[in-house]
């Protein structure tokens, strides 16, 4: 990775242009690439400089479903209550009550962000459509009440603020986009393109 961004520098210094970006997929196979290149000796003499592994481990062959070799492993831990390969691999199924449930992406993103994901709104039946003037006033009419004094008395985040203008910004753009002037070829497609 550091590779390619010396490159990119080194390009836009030749090219005189903007140096080009680097994306999160390109990151990931860097990587990717990084990680398949470390060889398994590498990674075994790393756990064994932590000393989190007992020195004598012996060198086993394991299958997923050999019971024996994951307790004799669990055993050769040497923690004084370790919990038996059996309740190793049924852990997920002792973590949970009966009336729980597994978290889904949203629950975890909570827990990791800390901000709630907000509930759904709830549907109003004889609920109208508001037009795109209507809700640009009605945003404006936010934004000047919390400019004015008596507005602070409420614990305003400036986040709020700064979403808002967007959705203002955002609405009349739209606004504008509606107003424009079309031909009156743009109404009509050719016979193929309906069909």
């Amino acid at each position: 990775m550091c590779e390619n961004r010396i490159n990119a520098f080194d390009e836009s210094v030749a090219t005189g242009q903007e140096m080009s970006q680097l994306d999160i997929m390109t990151a990931i196979q860097f990587t990717a690439d990084a990680w398949a290149r470390v060889q398994q000796s590498t990674i075994t003499r790393s756990w064994n400089k932590t000393g989190i592994l007992p020195r004598n481990l012996p060198d086993v062959q394991c299958n997923e479903n050999d019971e024996q070799t994951i307790q004799h492993l669990i055993d050769c831990l040497q923690v004084e209550e370790p919990m038996s390969a059996n309740e190793y691999l049924e852990v997920d199924d002792h973590l949970l009550g009966e009336t729980e449930r597994i978290p889904t992406d949203e629950d975890v993103i909570e827990i990791v962000t800390g901000i709630e994901t907000p509930e759904p709104c709830e549907e109003y039946e004889d609920e109208s459509p508001v037009s795109l003037a209507l809700a640009n006033e009605s945003i404006d009419n936010i934004l000047r009440f919390i400019r004015q004094e008596y507005a602070t008395k409420f614990d305003i985040n400036h986040r709020l603020v700064v979403d808002l203008r967007e959705l203002h910004r955002m609405i009349k753009v739209l606004e504008i986009q509606g107003k424009r002037q079309l031909h009156i070829d743009s109404f009509f497609a050719p016979q193929s393109e309906t069909t």
